[in-house]
């Protein structure tokens, strides 16, 4: 007891002195005030001193607001932002984790709450293996008997297999993926800040309110790129299972969601290039197929949901193939890591302009027009339409020669600019006056 006395006041003198945070807490708060103040102790008391809390008050209408300033005027560690306007729990987070200063960032949410040494074990465990992250386990709390005996046997609390040691993080991520172990909860994860401002890892805000995947995102995105995670087979966290949370008032997995995801799984994929050994993208394309043909089967059971649902133009390419057929999806899963990363301008021969318009929702300043002289682009045209911090997506003719100058300005092909072309047997498919054009709707 003495000596764990002496740790206490130990850190709190290196907090005095002003240090860096072990530890960022990064809580979003919207319309909370029931569980808010429970949480919030329960971070405050943790065995962990040198800690810092970012409350982000998301347009609250209820007493949050209040009882965030009252802690706030009574611990200096607590900090809160307030959002000009509701973001919902993705942009609350990544509006956090701007403010987050801490050497890890660890995500929690207003209606949880954490068992006093969670945090310092937590930190001994990065600290000691050099991770990452570190991925840990959930104790529930039922607020009533009728959700214990509807949520009790849920999987997502703990995990079915034991994984021992420091892994890689896309070893990790298949093997549970794979074992039925997969439980993307942000608030059951540990990250070191540097990770994931190294990668710019944040959470996807191209979800509607109503969809659960936020976290999931997140989760392979960072996984994706570890170097060395490590999974714990034991609670650090009390999982609150109430009436009106997120998980059980309605929130659920639409269509629109798992587009989204899927996109976004193609183009963490991507990035992870050749460091994701061929053994393990094996598993993960075979993987990735059967949740495709998962998809195919749920848009034909829900119908179009239409285009226009989809902001982001990679997203709206893949819904495109994804109402047609396996070779545009396979076309479209080259292209996706690409587009995902730079804002796309889709250049086009004028003949196929209005069709390439049409079926993937462009807006008119996402599109450029080149004039062709016997099939081949004037470079001059091209050089005047180039933009700069664009990805470029060619579907013209001429695109070796375009290629050529593209290098000689210093742009590379991959990252600045794409190939569209073989996407345009789809363009011919569901040409505006065909039958195809009329996407699959209505069925049930």
């Amino acid at each position: 007891m003495k000596k764990r006395n002496q740790r206490a006041r130990v850190r709190q003198q290196a907090d005095n002195r002003g240090r860096v945070p072990d530890i960022s807490v990064c809580i979003p708060v919207c319309n909370a005030e029931e569980y808010l103040a429970a949480c919030l102790d329960s971070v405050l008391a943790q065995s962990l001193r040198s800690i810092e809390i970012v409350c982000v008050d998301d347009a609250s209408s209820d007493g949050s607001p209040a009882i965030l300033a009252d802690y706030a005027a009574r611990d200096r560690r607590l900090r809160v932002v307030t959002a000009a306007e509701n973001r919902g729990l993705p942009g609350a987070r990544n509006l956090a984790l701007d403010e987050a200063g801490g050497r890890y960032i660890y995500f929690f949410d207003a209606d949880d709450l954490l068992p006093e040494d969670a945090l310092e074990g937590l930190l001994r465990i990065a600290e000691a293996d050099g991770l990452d992250g570190l991925l840990f386990e959930t104790t529930p709390i039922f607020e009533s008997e009728s959700l214990r005996a509807k949520y009790g046997n849920e999987r997502f609390y703990r995990r079915g297999n034991i994984y021992e040691g420091v892994f890689t993080g896309p070893r990790l991520y298949i093997e549970t993926l794979t074992r039925g172990d997969y439980i993307p909860m942000v608030w059951l994860q540990l990250w070191r800040a540097d990770f994931l401002r190294r990668w710019g890892l944040r959470f996807s805000e191209d979800l509607d309110r109503l969809d659960t995947q936020e976290d999931d995102i997140f989760y392979y995105q960072a996984l994706l790129r570890a170097r060395r995670v490590r999974c714990l087979h034991e609670p650090h966290h009390f999982y609150r299972r109430r009436e009106g949370s997120a998980t059980t008032d309605g929130r659920g997995v639409s269509l629109h969601a798992r587009v989204v995801v899927y996109c976004e799984r193609v183009r963490a994929l991507g990035d992870a290039g050749p460091s994701l050994p061929a053994e393990l993208r094996s598993i993960y394309e075979t993987y990735m197929f059967a949740d495709y043909r998962e998809l195919r089967r749920l848009y034909r059971a829900l119908g179009d949901i239409g285009v226009d649902a989809f902001r982001n133009p990679a997203h709206r390419l893949f819904y495109r193939a994804l109402q047609h057929n396996e070779a545009a999806w396979r076309v479209c899963q080259r292209l996706i890591p690409g587009l995902a990363r730079k804002r796309p301008v889709f250049f086009s021969d004028r003949a196929d302009a209005d069709t390439l318009a049409r079926v993937f929702a462009l807006a008119p300043d996402e599109y450029v027009t080149l004039e062709t002289e016997a099939r081949e682009i004037r470079l001059q045209d091209l050089t005047d339409a180039l933009r700069p911090g664009a990805l470029h997506l060619f579907f013209t003719w001429g695109y070796e020669a375009m290629r050529d100058l593209l290098a000689q300005k210093g742009l590379r092909e991959g990252e600045d600019f794409l190939d569209g072309r073989p996407l345009l047997p789809l363009l011919a498919e569901i040409a505006p006056d065909s039958p195809e054009a009329r996407p699959e709707s209505g069925k049930k």
